[in-house]
């Protein structure tokens, strides 16, 4: 098996036997797939920018496709680990967290109290216009 994945987008064509998709993506993740090796997926520039935090890739180079322009670089994709979107982030580098000592502090404090009593647990409540920073509270403080 071969897999090749680009994104873009695409034209859906709805037809009575069912729908086709047309467009330059497609016939590009058609190519790559045509290019991968055997039981390994190659992905586009721009699947890998969308995917680099996350994936551990190979790069596999350059290659010219018939009704592409320029050459169309190659990675194998070879393993994806789950982040959450601030674990992403953080890998990009996130700006110094300044202020908020007395919200972290009651955060870490609940946190704390809730894994001594084990599995009790407990529930917490943050709400906060958007933007005000309450995902970023939770993850650095975690």
């Amino acid at each position: 098996m071969r897999i090749g994945i680009h994104t873009g987008e695409v034209i859906v064509h709805a037809r009575r036997a069912g729908n086709s998709l047309m467009g330059a993506t497609v016939h590009l993740a058609s190519w790559l797939e045509t290019a991968a090796e055997p039981n390994t997926i190659l992905i586009s520039e721009d699947v890998y920018r969308a995917v680099a935090t996350a994936a551990e890739v190979q790069p596999r180079g350059r290659f010219t496709f018939k009704g592409f322009d320029h050459p169309v670089e190659t990675w194998e994709l070879l393993d994806v680990e789950h982040r959450s979107r601030w674990g992403a982030r953080a890998l990009l580098g996130l700006t110094p967290y300044c202020g908020r000592g007395p919200e972290r502090a009651l955060l870490k404090s609940f946190i704390e109290s809730c894994a001594k009593q084990g599995a009790a647990g407990g529930v917490l409540s943050i709400t906060g216009d958007p933007g005000a920073g309450k995902s970023r509270a939770l993850f650095t403080t975690h």
